[in-house]
């Protein structure tokens, strides 16, 4: 997906997120709205305050108060309406209608899923962005995701957010979602190296006055071009920035965000759905940075400058040619401490003709 992308820290994207510590609510347990009219069986089972760690990689928390669940993760905050239907088969079935968001573009649409109950303490839901409900419980890419909840006790009002520091290995680059035919192997975190990409295929998407912090909307109308034409998500995704607004982080300037083909010759180039355009995109050599955890505008400065340090010190190898770029390659189910990007430069041999 996407994410996606990042991704990372909303339903669909996990891409976008910056550094957040979750809060557990302090009034956990059995909520006000369990009381209310219409709150029975699952639906007050489900009432007060639940933790999750697999929700955008980082702690969350779901707080269900009579027909509405407050979900608040990774600085981003929705307002659900929850339906049930627990006499669903072969799963109980669930639909969350966002009323509220932090994320533009989320307000208004419905996300069908299915839930299960491990004893009082665990709730486990499954979702998707939009279209079919779910028929098993288990993440798929950037278009579905499985959710486990522990019921919060009081006492969890004081625990401290997930330790963040912890040396973890990077999740496998295609663990979410699988990579382009002829994609090469993703740089190691903290490696700078040059390497050529095949030509692609990818759904673009262009805007002209835009910071690096934002992105969802572009998110969303490529998630909506894949859903339409039926095409797999894949990874990573792919973020093109005018050099300029990573000099100058919080200025606004032109960038791009891609969804790739997983082949080069699937589909048709052309217009997509809404201001999506699908095009083709020729081989290209970049110098590569990878990096493990999540890119705030702030690093993604740092790091672009790590990069043109290395050009200058092999300014008799290669030469840029091209706007530095952001490849991420989880989505928000991946832990973001797991989470693999790449920050890029394309670049041609010193002397040679520019692309």
């Amino acid at each position: 997906m996407p994410t996606s992308m990042r991704c990372a820290a909303l339903f669909l994207a996990g891409l976008l997120g910056t550094g957040w510590a979750a809060t557990a609510v302090a009034t956990a347990g059995a909520g006000a709205g369990a009381d209310q009219a219409g709150v029975e069986g699952d639906l007050k089972r489900m009432q007060g305050s639940w933790a999750t760690d697999s929700f955008s990689g980082a702690p969350a928390i779901f707080r269900f108060e009579g027909t509405r669940l407050e979900v608040k993760a990774q600085e981003v905050e929705y307002t659900i309406a929850v339906t049930l239907d627990p006499t669903a088969k072969p799963e109980k079935a669930i639909d969350l209608k966002t009323e509220k968001s932090t994320i533009a573009g989320a307000v208004g649409k419905t996300s069908p899923g299915i839930y299960r109950f491990e004893g009082d303490e665990k709730l486990i839901i499954c979702f998707r962005g939009q279209g079919d409900r779910p028929k098993a419980y288990e993440t798929q890419g950037f278009e579905q995701w499985r959710v486990e909840l522990r019921r919060l006790t009081p006492g969890d009002g004081d625990r401290k957010a997930e330790e963040k520091t912890k040396a973890v290995a990077p999740a496998a680059a295609n663990s979410d979602a699988p990579l382009p035919d002829g994609w090469p192997k993703v740089t190691a975190p903290g490696v700078i190296e040059v390497k050529t990409y095949p030509k692609y295929r990818s759904a673009i998407v262009r805007e002209k006055a835009i910071s690096m912090a934002r992105g969802e909307g572009m998110f969303f109308a490529l998630f909506g071009h894949i859903t339409g034409k039926g095409v797999e998500m894949t990874a990573p995704v792919v973020m093109t920035y005018e050099p300029r607004i990573v000099e100058h982080v919080g200025e606004k300037g032109e960038a791009s965000m891609e969804f790739l083909y997983q082949h080069p010759d699937q589909g048709q180039v052309g217009p997509g759905v809404g201001k999506v355009k699908v095009e083709d995109h020729p081989a290209v050599t970049v110098v590569s940075l990878g990096v493990q955890g999540e890119i705030n505008p702030r690093q993604m400065h740092e790091l672009v400058g790590r990069l043109r340090a290395w050009l200058d010190e092999h300014r008799d190898q290669w030469v840029a040619d091209g706007p530095p770029r952001r490849l991420g390659y989880h989505g928000p189910m991946t832990p973001v401490s797991r989470r693999m990007n790449e920050v890029q430069i394309p670049v041609r041999p010193a002397g040679g003709k520019s692309s």
